[in-house]
């Protein structure tokens, strides 16, 4: 383990072979895998969101005309799916999380508490161990917005970039939905495909640059494809959302200007290949 400010909690190996650590500092516990910063989660404010891709997903909320039911595709921390049962009490949110050993570390060590119950029509934080892709592939169920944070180390799973699975995921929107993509611009070619599926299937897709701080590398790129019918409530869900700044630390404002206009998108990506792969 890296930094011995850090006291270590547990070590583990993964389903895949992965190296999983769970360190702590102070009120702060961070997931580490393959000693790769993954979360972290702040006892003394639970529902903080700790990097700025996290809280920029969450925009999605702003796009969607119902707040009721929730996809989140990777577990990790479960910060993402906590936030919104947090601000969101009557929601149900659904999450599908491959590895089981992950699914275990976060109930043990980062306050995730799954609800209980077979019953699609309650409200609750309802965790499925599986493949995403397969979920998405099989379920009947249909959401308001659908999170996709599901990472192989820096690289999207090459089943989440195919224009199959953006179809798919596509069908389980409801009218008036979102889909909302966390990429890593290391993988260029990963966002090239991505962005023309979801800009063929569902809507060209509105992408954000989250300026992480120097604690987590500036590599995510964040998409946030409102479907068709989507009526834009834009300022009642802003507000809404700076009712709850304070609780996930988020500065709506900003993250609101971290929009890329299109061609800053493309110039972005290819800067990117251009320096890490050439």
């Amino acid at each position: 383990m890296s930094g011995s400010r850090y006291k270590l909690l547990w070590s583990g190996t993964s389903r895949f072979g992965d190296h999983i650590e769970v360190v702590e500092k102070g009120a702060v516990v961070q997931l580490r895998v393959n000693e790769v910063w993954q979360g972290e989660w702040n006892r003394r404010s639970p529902l903080l969101l700790p990097t700025p891709y996290m809280q920029q997903m969450l925009l999605a909320l702003c796009y969607a005309r119902a707040l009721r039911r929730f996809l989140v595709i990777g577990l990790g921390t479960g910060c993402l799916p906590k936030a919104l049962r947090a601000i969101l009490p009557r929601s149900r949110v659904d999450v599908v999380e491959i590895d089981s050993v992950i699914v275990e570390v976060a109930k043990r060590f980062f306050g995730v508490v799954p609800d209980d119950g077979s019953d699609r029509r309650r409200p609750g934080l309802y965790v499925h161990v599986g493949d995403g892709v397969e979920y998405v592939l099989q379920t009947e169920e249909t959401y308001d917005a659908i999170f996709v944070d599901a990472f192989s180390g820096s690289e999207l799973p090459e089943a989440f970039r195919s224009r199959r699975t953006v179809y798919h995921l596509r069908k389980r929107l409801v009218p008036g939905g979102v889909l909302a993509f966390n990429l890593s611009r290391l993988d260029a070619f990963a966002i090239g495909d991505v962005v023309a599926h979801i800009s063929a299937l569902v809507a060209p897709p509105a992408a954000f640059d989250p300026k992480n701080d120097e604690r987590h590398d500036d590599l995510n790129l964040v998409l946030i494809a409102p479907t068709p019918h989507s009526s834009r409530r834009m300022r009642q869900r802003r507000l809404f959302l700076e009712s709850h700044k304070t609780r996930l630390g988020m500065d709506i404002g900003q993250l609101l200007r971290n929009e890329l206009h299109p061609s800053a998108l493309r110039h972005s990506t290819e800067t990117f290949v251009t320096h890490f792969l050439v």
